[in-house]
Order: structure tokens, then sequence, then C-alpha cells
């Protein structure tokens, strides 16, 4: 649906004008403009333009419908599993749930095709408890009812579930030992990433040297929080960015073309027998390559 809405106010960013003007959430309008759903004299805007008073700009709204979650054959490794829950290890490139561009490629279609997990039409996320990065691999939490997913909820919400990754970040690092402690935020210059700001999430980093190569460090990374690209962010803010992260700051190195980032270990109490499960998952066979070349340079 077109609706046509005429600039106000001059010094507004189009976004916040037309979250104000439409009523729609600013979330939404900002997802329409960056699939070039918004648009003025026959052009393209972009989020950050501030338009003259008087101008007209066009919104093409588009209905949001939910997905079919159709159960897609997907290869994953299962690591764990009973009635109420497994343990997944996520490959690297394989989007959590669907969303907007990718509704039937997906983990959650995946789980569906090799799990019974109870769900209704209303929930595009069956399963889901907290997700990993498209481009990060590692170890998944997946339940499959409505008391597991309220259970491990919980759990994650009150931080009972210990989360450990590993990474390899440019350059080498000079303690052994670095503990970040620095809240994150959506970055306002560029809504795809997350960045530092004090007013922010508070979110804490563990960064743990295992080796350090010629100029690359591998790191053993635990997360006492749980924040969108947290990790990412934090190396960044260390001026060592993942290798393989250009969306901050790291560049391809040895054909690692994603974050070499990979979720290694889960620790928690199990809700239903009250016993300690302690999981973990070999590194991927891209993240073994790299760390093989870079011990040979």
């Amino acid at each position: 649906m077109k609706t046509d809405y005429i600039v106000d106010i001059d010094t507004e960013r189009i976004d916040i004008l037309l979250a104000r003007l439409s009523g729609v959430t600013r979330t939404l309008i900002t997802e329409h403009i960056d699939l070039g759903f918004v648009y003025s004299e026959g052009k393209v805007v972009k989020k950050s333009a501030k338009m003259e008073i008087g101008k007209v700009v066009t919104v093409d709204l588009q209905e949001e419908k939910m997905p079919n979650l159709e159960p897609k054959d997907i290869p994953f490794e299962i690591l764990a599993d009973n009635d109420n829950y497994a343990i997944i290890c996520k490959p690297p490139y394989l989007t959590v749930h669907p969303a907007p561009g990718n509704f039937d490629h997906t983990l959650v279609n995946a789980l569906l095709y090799k799990f019974n997990i109870e769900h209704d039409n209303e929930d595009c996320r069956p399963g889901i408890v907290h997700r990993l990065d498209k481009d990060t691999s590692g170890i998944m939490i997946i339940t499959k009812n409505y008391d597991a997913k309220l259970k491990f909820s919980e759990m994650f919400a009150k931080r009972e579930v210990k989360k450990i990754y590993q990474a390899v970040l440019h350059g080498k690092l000079k303690e052994d030992n670095i503990t970040v402690d620095k809240a994150i935020a959506r970055d306002k210059a560029n809504r795809k990433r997350m960045a530092i700001n004090e007013k922010g999430k508070n979110s804490v980093s563990i960064f743990k040297i295992k080796e350090r190569y010629r100029e690359s460090t591998l790191v053993e990374v635990q997360i006492l929080t749980g924040r969108t690209h947290q990790i990412r962010v934090h190396a960044k803010f260390l001026r060592h960015p993942l290798v393989g992260d250009t969306l901050y700051g790291g560049r391809e190195l040895h054909g690692m073309d994603r974050q070499a980032l990979h979720a290694c270990s889960l620790e928690f109490v199990d809700p239903y027998t009250n016993k300690e499960v302690y999981v973990n998952s070999k590194l991927p066979d891209d993240m073994v390559k790299l760390m093989e070349k870079l011990s040979n340079t």
C-alpha cells in the first residue's frame, strides 16, 4: 500500500519523520528504507536524509505476513537430545530464524524437519531461546515444548547458562586476560551495527589468550551478558577485530570470509534433573584450516 507524506520539519531525519507521521514503528520504516520502498521524486531515499518542508515522500508499505514454517532437510550436528530440549551445533552461514528475505532456509526450518517442536502459527521462532549471528557457528539449546522454552528463557535472563566462545583476532594481544565491561547500543551511524555507548545495555566479555600467532591471536571468550554482536563489538573496542569480520573492521585472512567466531561450549543445570550439563563442540573446518595456516606463517 503506497501512502504519500508531506515533510513538515526540515531538520528531522526521514526515518524519524516517517515513523512519527505514519504511526508505524521506526524499525519497520528503516527496513522499508533499506529495501528501497521509500522514495521521493522517483528516487530512493536514505534513512539519514533530511528533506525540505513541503517535499512529498512515498512509503510503499509492504504487508507483513507470517512465514510458512516449512520443515526443510538442512544438515546440522546434534550434540544432546531428550524429550524437553536438544543441544545442537549450528553451522556457519545459516540464519537462525525466518526474517524478510529468508523465510525458508533457516535453522528453524531445519529444526522442524528433525524434531517434534510444540508451537502455534503465531510463533515464527519455535524452539529458539537464544541465537547466534548468521556467520557465527556453534552450540545452541533448542527447546521442544512451551514449558522448556519458559524455563530456559528464564535461565538465560538470569545468566545461569555459561557460554564460552573461541575467536581469532587480528594482531597480538599483550595481556593474557582482558575483561571488557562496556555498554552496547545500536550504532546511530549504521543500523546494521552495534557500538560502545554508555547509555546502552551493560555488556561484559572476558578474553583469555589461548595462542598467539605472528599477526593474530586465538582467544577464548566468556560472555557474562548476551548482547547482539557483543564479542565482535568488544573485540573492535580492543582494536583487535575478529578475522573476517568486515562489519567491524576485520578483514578476510587465508580464505576466512566470515567472522572467526565459534560458540564452543555451554554449561548449565538441567531444570528437569537438577544435574550439571556441560557440552562442547569442536571447531568448524574453516577455523581449523585458518589456524593451521596461521601456525605455518
